[in-house]
Formats: C-alpha cells, sequence, structure tokens
C-alpha cells in the first residue's frame, strides 16, 4: 500500500510541474489531463492489487473446499434432516408419468416453519412445489409424523407409501 501511495504522489507532483510549465489557456487543460491520469492510475493499481490478493488465495481456498465429499456437500445444509426419506419421496413424485411439476402438503406443518428444514426439505423436493393448502396439493408428506388420513382424505388420496415410521407419502387419486 505504501508503494501506491508513493506513486500516487510522483503523479501528483508531476501534475502540478506540468500546470506550472505550461503556458497560459493550457494550464486547466493540463490540469484536467493529469487528474484524469491520476484517477486512472490508482483505479488500475488499486484493482490489479485486488486481482493479485483473489488470485493468490484461491488455490487455498480450492484445496480446503475440496476435502469435503460430495455426499457432504449435498447434504451440508441440514445434517438433521431426513435425506433418506426426501430423496425417496422426490423420487416417488418424479415417476409418475402423468404426473409433472405438482405440489405437495407437508404435515406437520410446522416443517416449513423450520427455516433450515423448511428451506432444506422444499429445496429437496424441487421441481414439485409446496402447497399450504392440503386442497391444492397433489401430494401429502407425512415429515416426522403419524400418517393417518381422515374419511375425507382417504375419498382424495391413494393409499399411504411407507418409507418408515413416521415418514410416508400419499398421492392424490385425481392428480394432474
Amino acid at each position: 500500500m505504501v508503494l501506491v501511495f508513493q506513486v500516487l504522489g510522483f503523479l501528483v507532483g508531476g501534475c502540478i510541474l506540468a500546470t506550472v510549465f505550461a503556458e497560459g489557456s493550457k494550464r486547466l487543460e493540463f490540469l484536467l489531463a493529469g487528474v484524469g491520469l491520476v484517477v486512472a492510475l490508482v483505479a488500475s493499481v488499486l484493482f490489479w492489487d485486488h486481482v493479485w490478493q483473489i488470485g493468490s488465495s484461491l488455490p487455498e481456498s480450492t484445496r480446503t473446499a475440496s476435502e469435503l465429499s460430495s455426499f457432504a456437500a449435498q447434504h451440508a445444509a441440514d445434517p438433521s434432516a431426513n435425506n433418506e426419506f426426501l430423496a425417496w419421496a422426490r423420487h416417488e413424485m418424479l415417476t409418475v408419468a402423468t404426473h409433472n411439476r405438482g405440489t405437495y402438503y407437508l404435515e406437520p406443518t410446522t416443517v416449513l416453519k423450520e427455516p433450515e428444514l423448511g428451506q432444506w426439505s422444499t429445496y429437496e423436493l424441487l421441481p414439485e412445489r409446496a402447497t399450504s393448502k392440503l386442497g391444492e396439493a397433489d401430494w401429502i408428506l407425512f415429515y416426522g409424523a403419524t400418517a393417518s388420513m381422515t374419511a375425507e382424505r382417504r375419498r382424495h388420496f391413494s393409499p399411504i407409501m411407507q418409507f418408515a415410521p413416521g415418514y410416508a407419502l400419499a398421492r392424490r387419486l385425481n392428480a394432474r
């Protein structure tokens, strides 16, 4: 940084000398040209200084980031999430031939209210979209909840596909 200020000092001194020795009406032009030159050179020096810092730290950051396994990177957002269930549910939703980019309702609804788990689960279930209204849902995902259906739900949804205790999936009978 000291070098930047030394160069800046020489340039300013050069501008002052050019202005002093310039003839009459050209003083203002020399002064403006000198100021423009100083600004351009300082910006250029600071830019390349920044590029050098980033470039020199790139190998280190690449080395430290590459120590993460691909599985750890995929599931690093919320390690408390049941990633196996989310992957299974996504696969089940995407394998239905007539189904394309539908919606799902997560039960209990508190799952979506937990910041990390809600965001992670909606990301893992893409391209399906979450909905807060059961009437709009093509699927019901039971996430950490007892999978039970009322008589009304049984009329609209297929039998429950159980993944594990507390984790299940049900499809709307007339899903789009």
